[in-house]
């Protein structure tokens, strides 16, 4: 299976659902700069699968996962 990549609105959920500011996840998942997560919830860039997955796996959303076939 293979994990869909995040829309822009399903980041910001998954973060505030963490409790977690801009700055903490973007920490979390070893980001290079607050910036870069923001670009990913504004929809200015794309999030990776595997950061995806890793932020879920580290927050304990693992069943926000959307796999395909």
């Amino acid at each position: 299976m293979r994990i869909q990549k995040p829309t822009p609105d399903q980041i910001v959920r998954a973060r505030q659902f963490a409790g977690l500011t801009q700055r903490e996840a973007a920490e979390m998942v070893h980001a290079s700069s607050v910036s870069h997560w923001s670009n990913w919830e504004n929809g200015h860039a794309g999030m990776s699968r595997a950061t995806w997955h890793l932020f879920l796996i580290l927050t304990g959303q693992t069943d926000k996962l959307e796999k395909t076939a």
